[in-house]
């Protein structure tokens, strides 16, 4: 990296600045090796102990950024977003719709804050998709997903219900897919997480709930899926 430096700066100034930029030019590929995109500290809770290992200390980096944004004030809710309209050319949704009861409104947002033109991504658990002879799902699917949604506070729709949804702002270039076979193994390492030390107790109610969902994969009910479109100009 080439260092420029105005000329009113001093001798000190330039020397120190060139230095700054040498150390960590010297050491980013070590950092990107170690830590990823985040080469910053972590925040960690004081009570608690800390591992060795490199997941938690990414997460604790990514944590970070969270607990700076809170406390100036910056948090919002996924249906009542804070920013302007068309604000941004990617709208990205990870693992939340499930938790979100009011999925036309999150939908509505989702839309709202993309720019004219961009790409809204949507990445979550569904229940399978009904076949075209079916209104709804067998009551022992009902069941199942009442038990899961009563320990990790989630809502259940179909890839197709969200799309419907999505097509009614005219989205275009609408894409989905199946993920369920990448996203299953996950479900061994969340029982693995609740057994730490120290784990809420909310969070190990979620982790009970794993069984259900396993099953649920197992049976075809439950399903993880991508779907992408494009905000019209």
């Amino acid at each position: 990296m080439e260092v420029v430096v105005e000329t009113t700066a001093t001798k000190e100034e330039v020397v120190q600045k060139k230095g700054i930029v040498e150390m960590y030019d010297e050491a980013a590929n070590m950092w990107d090796e170690l830590w990823g995109e985040h080469q910053h500290e972590g925040f960690y809770d004081t009570d608690s102990p800390v591992s060795g290992l490199k997941s938690d200390h990414k997460l604790a980096q990514t944590r970070m950024i969270q607990e700076a944004l809170l406390f100036a004030g910056f948090s919002s809710d996924a249906i009542e977003q804070p920013f302007a309209d068309g604000q941004f050319d990617l709208v990205w949704a990870m693992s939340c719709s499930e938790h979100v009861h009011d999925k036309r409104k999150f939908v509505s947002e989702l839309v709202r804050v993309a720019s004219p033109g961009g790409t809204i991504i949507i990445v979550s658990f569904f229940h399978r998709n009904l076949d075209s002879s079916e209104e709804s799902l067998q009551p022992s699917e009902k069941e199942r997903l009442e038990k899961i949604g009563e320990l990790s506070f989630s809502k259940w729709c179909s890839a197709a219900e969200l799309i419907k949804l999505l097509q009614a702002h005219y989205v275009e270039d609408i894409k989905t897919a199946d993920r369920t076979p990448h996203v299953a193994p996950f479900a061994t390492a969340l029982v693995q997480s609740s057994s730490r030390p120290r784990v809420g107790p909310k969070t190990t109610k979620g982790a009970n709930m794993t069984p259900l969902m396993v099953e649920g994969y197992e049976m075809g009910l439950i399903k993880y899926a991508i779907i992408t479109c494009r905000k019209p100009q």
